[in-house]
């Protein structure tokens, strides 16, 4: 879960939503029109965080009896190959962009990782030949998805910086910088503008919860269940 401290406690953004946002900022994209491949990889992006459940997982609260955010996260194998399997019954391309994902995340945080993304290379050829497809067109479609991540989390996170600075997204397909800014106050933009509208609106579902201290999962998720969802507008508009 993505979790931001506030003056009303915790602000809670769960994993699967971040996930639905990143599809949604995909589904405005330009880059994709008339693609083939356009709906694996907005599969993609919309279930690349999808086993994590708040509601299910185990050690969901931190040391300091806090709501564990998704940075205290480290690599899983277990989710890892949940993941690829859940991509699978999707279609093979969505699991090979997933199998991407996981590579992008793990693939130098510990000797365990690192082996099991490099265990990952061979499948990812035997995929791409089962396709036809090379490996420049994956990784152009693996960056698409990744642009989309990088948005959702800034926007999740609320890191918009104040008084128009620029934030560096994520780089594009075309290996191309982009940067995402206030433009007004309540209107967002990105430069260079890569959808396909000249404006558009997403909706970012979260949960405030007052209490700092949980002694318990069960008591964190209880919590979690039974906390109202609140809904920000997020306008975006072409320069």
């Amino acid at each position: 879960m993505i979790v931001t401290y506030t003056d009303r406690g915790f602000e809670i953004v769960l994993q699967r939503h971040h996930g639905r946002l990143a599809a949604a900022i995909l589904n405005q994209l330009k880059w994709l029109e008339a693609d083939p491949f356009k709906l694996d990889v907005l599969f993609a992006t919309g279930i690349h965080d999808d086993t994590y459940n708040e509601f299910e997982v185990e050690g969901i609260i931190n040391r300091f009896k806090g709501p564990k955010d998704f940075k205290m996260e480290s690599f899983n194998l277990q989710r890892c190959e949940a993941l690829l399997k859940k991509g699978l019954t999707r279609s093979l391309y969505v699991a090979l962009l997933l199998s991407f994902h996981i590579q992008f995340l793990y693939a130098t945080e510990s000797d365990e990782s690192a082996q099991y993304c490099k265990s990952l290379q061979p499948l990812q050829h035997k995929w791409m030949a089962e396709l036809g497809i090379d490996r420049n067109t994956v990784q152009a479609h693996y960056a698409i998805l990744q642009w989309c991540d990088a948005l959702s989390l800034i926007l999740c996170q609320d890191q918009i910086p104040p008084e128009g600075r620029k934030l560096e997204v994520s780089q594009g397909p075309e290996a191309r910088s982009y940067y995402v800014f206030d433009k007004s106050g309540s209107i967002l933009s990105v430069d260079p503008w890569p959808f396909t509208d000249s404006e558009f609106e997403l909706t970012l579902e979260y949960r405030i919860l007052p209490r700092l201290e949980y002694q318990n999962d069960a008591i964190f998720k209880e919590s979690l269940w039974e906390s109202a969802v609140h809904f920000r507008k997020i306008n975006f508009a072409k320069i």
